[in-house]
Parts: C-alpha cells; structure tokens; sequence
C-alpha cells in the first residue's frame, strides 16, 4: 500500500444531551450534525468536512430517508456519497469500509456519524408530550441491508424468544456456564462483579451516561429479563448520544497541515460475517468468530494482548463479555472498557462501536505510543470484529482481513428439527420473563441422532427449577415443541 494513502482518523465529535424537557431536546438529526461539526474542528481544519467524499451513517430507531445526505448538507460537503448501513450489518464494516477505500486510493476522505436521542423519546412517553423529528424521504446513494437467513429462525421465535436478542443470549450463556464447569452463585457473582465494574468506570467517564455507581448486589437482585440475564447486564438504548469520526488519508492530512498529534492509525480491521442460527450451532458455550477474528487483528497488528492500553469489549450482553476476552486471551479480571459499557455507559442503539472509537481517539492521543482494541459484535453473536488502533502505523500500513472464511469452515452445525417427538438432553437454556414473571422456559437440546430441536415449558414448577439449578445436561422428553421432564 502506497504509504500516502494509508488511513489516519484526525477529528472526533462526541455529544451528550442531558435535557428532561422533550420539547427543548435535540432531534438525533440535530445531535449527529453537532457531532460532524465537532469532529471537524477537533481535527483543526473545519474545511476538511466540505472535501469530505463518502458519508456513512449507521441506521437508528429514527426514520430518516437519507440522514447522511442531510448531514453532508449541513457540513457542505456537496460532493459526498451518502450511505446507509441498516442493524444487522456490523458496526465494524462501516469503519473496515472507510478506511479501506482510503486505503486504495478511491476516496480520500470519509466522515462516519451515527446517533440517538433515546431519552428524549423516554421523557416524552413519560410526561404525555408528543415529539417529532424532520421529515427526511430522501434516497442515499448506497444502502447496506443485511440477509437475515443465519439470523432469525421461524423454529426459535414459535418457541417464545421472538426477535429480541435477549433470550437466545440467554441460551448461549447457560452453555457457556456449564462448559466451564461454573455454578449458578459462582456465574451470578462472576457477572456481577464485572457488571458493577462497568458501573463505576462509566461515573468516571465524562462521556458515560450513568452518574451512580451500581453495585453488584443491586446487579445480582434486580429484575429478570430472560435467565441469567437481568435489567443492568443489557444495553441502555435510552441515551441522546451521538459521535462522528473524520478520516482522510495520510497524504491529505499532510496537505492540509493537520498536526501529526492529531492523527491516529487503524492498524487492523478484521471481520467474520458468517451467519448460523443459535439452535444449530454445535458449540454453544463458543464463539469460533471471535476466536478467529480476535487472533487475526492482534496477529496483523503485531501485538499480543498485553500490548494492549485501552480494551472496549462489546457488551450487549455478558456472554459477548466473556467469550471475546477469551479469545484475546484476556485476564478476568482485566478492565474490559473504558467507556463504562452499553448498560451504564450507554448503548445508542446501532451506533456503540462508533461512540466508543471516538472515545478511543481521545484516550490514545493523551497516551503517545499507546494502541487500544474495540470489538463489535452483530446479531445474536452471529458477525464479530475487531479493530485496533494506535497513534503509531502499522510496520506493515493499514490492513483488513476478511476471515469469514475460515469461520466457516471451523464452525460445528447440527441440523434443527422442528418435529421431533422423544428424548432430548438440554444444551442450552433461558426462562423469559415479563412484568408479571416467568412466562417461558426455552431450551435448545441434542437429539439422540445428532440432531437439535427447540422446545419450550410454561410450567410454573419446571421453569423455576431452570433459574435454581443447572438445567443443562437435564434429561427432558420433547413433544410438538414443548418438553417435559423425564421421570
């Protein structure tokens, strides 16, 4: 690679909107341009928006048509191509799109914003105060849609878990804790701990949304919302947040004099987008993506994990947590964010590996030498990636890897059948709840001829000996979907 392309970040806009009165809140519109702006003049030369060539924005819970094309107005950048990447396509893709067509000389500078205003719709429900954003029916010039075939399966939602990622994480972590021989007060305290860990670095983050620390027994004792899983282990989507990243390349940066401080390397971006149902997976309690992934980026980049200053796991859920740390080969005990995470930090829905990478540029530039690590994570731990940044180049430029491939190839399946009528072990597990309590015990189990079905209790009894012992490797009977233990 022709060291003049190689891609530098050099300006970061992060917004934080604390307004209670609806009316008087931003839009995320409103919150995003703010942010543009701000990453413009963090990189000391504001005119950098208007050369800006290809704007990408991650799709929210709003309804903008063409949201980059509104921001690219606003910076006057006329001559951008406009972009929209819909959930279910990695965060990490925006970001190995950009750099990537830096990096082979098609564009030579990409403005990324993506952004929410979560409490602002919060408060207005809260009050009785109808909001509205700007009407937008505008077309991007390019829309990344995700296939949803090795995400969402008919067999799984007639079960009861639906479309909420909740429950099917849920399944992967009971597997995780039984493959590693943990007990139930044992999982709960190793979840809490971490969790309550998040809390107080997220108080100590000027950007974090959480202003109290939560402890961990407040984490252990608060509501269900599908077993293991309770009100603080998932993502807080009711923030206004928003942050945009300014990249150009090396030999632009150096014509428009932005100081060398300012500049700071993706070193490399790795991928796996190889997508399987849950239910099918032969290795529940694994992630073979971010094995294969993680390993890729710190091999590309030169480093092992103890090179590593600054550590952003994705944390949707604790099984991400802990499946992506071992496959770095990180400590337990190692401080695995440094924004305070999705639940306490805030989570703007679609847009946390964004957020967080701004907050990155920030840590780095203030530690020369420093290099740091974000995953990302998509679906129900479907898509994984990595990113690792520094504040110097790789020896080697800037490079991405694709490694779905090789996933694929590593990947354990079992094939789910959906009318199965006699004995099956458990091999993963959840309890759904709702206000009222457990509403549905849902397993995924392994048939006596290899095979794996789903099936589902509404039993009062059994599902409350799911949440009070270890249920997987329990011996069931299946019947039309639904199970019965055996005598």
């Amino acid at each position: 690679m022709d060291a003049s392309t190689t891609p530098v970040l050099v300006g970061v806009g992060i917004i934080t909107q604390r307004e209670d009165d609806p009316l008087a809140a931003s839009e995320p519109i409103e919150l995003m341009i703010e942010a543009a702006q701000a990453a413009g003049d963090d990189s000391g030369v504001p005119d950098l928006l208007h050369l800006v060539e290809r704007v990408l924005v991650p799709v929210g819970r709003w309804k903008y048509g063409n949201p980059a094309g509104m921001i690219a107005e606003a910076v006057e950048a006329p001559h951008a191509t406009t972009v929209s990447i819909h959930a279910g396509i990695s965060q990490q893709t925006i970001l190995s799109d950009a750099a990537s067509a830096i990096a082979d000389g098609s564009i030579t500078s990409a403005l990324i914003v993506g952004g929410e205003a979560g409490h602002r719709l919060a408060r207005a429900k809260a009050t009785g105060v109808e909001v509205s954003d700007i009407e937008n029916t505008g077309t991007p010039d390019e829309v990344f849609t995700p296939e949803y075939g090795g995400i969402l399966d008919d067999a799984e939602r007639a079960a009861g878990l639906g479309f909420m990622p909740v429950g099917y994480y849920g399944i992967l972590e009971t597997a995780w804790r039984h493959a590693r021989g943990l007990s139930l007060a044992e999982h709960d305290e190793l979840m809490a701990t971490r969790y309550a860990r998040f809390s107080e670095i997220a108080v100590e983050n000027p950007h974090g949304w959480d202003d109290d620390v939560v402890s961990a027994t407040d984490i252990s004792n608060a509501p269900l919302l599908a077993y293991p899983y309770r009100k603080h282990h998932v993502s807080n989507w009711g923030v206004d947040q928003a942050s945009a990243l300014l990249m150009c390349s090396a030999a632009e940066a150096e014509r428009l004099e932005i100081a060398q401080d300012k500049w700071i390397y993706p070193q490399a971006f790795t991928e796996a987008n190889h997508a399987i149902v849950v239910s099918a997976r032969g290795e529940l309690d694994r992630c073979r993506g971010a094995e294969i992934a993680g390993q890729a980026a710190l091999e590309i980049a030169g480093c092992g994990p103890d090179d590593l200053d600054f550590v952003e796991l994705y944390t949707c859920f604790p099984i991400a947590v802990a499946t992506f740390a071992e496959a770095l080969g990180l400590a337990p005990t190692d401080d695995l964010s440094f924004s305070g995470a999705m639940p306490f930090g805030g989570g703007p829905f679609n847009n946390f590996v964004l957020h967080c990478t701004a907050q990155l540029v920030q840590h780095l530039r203030a530690s020369p030498g420093s290099r740091g690590l974000i995953s990302a994570v998509s679906g129900f731990l479907t898509k994984q990636g990595f990113a690792i940044w520094g504040t110097n180049p790789n020896p080697a430029g800037y490079q991405f890897a694709d490694v779905t491939e090789r996933v694929e190839a590593a990947h354990v399946t079992k094939p789910v059948v959906t009318d199965y009528s006699g004995p099956a072990v458990v091999a993963g597990y959840t309890v759904m709840h709702n206000r009222e309590g457990a509403v549905a015990g849902i397993v995924v189990a392994d048939l006596p001829g290899g095979e794996r079905c789903v099936a589902s209790t509404s039993e009062p009894a059994v599902m409350e000996r799911m949440e009070s012992e270890e249920f997987c490797g329990q011996q069931i009977n299946v019947e039309d979907a639904t199970f019965t233990l055996q005598p």
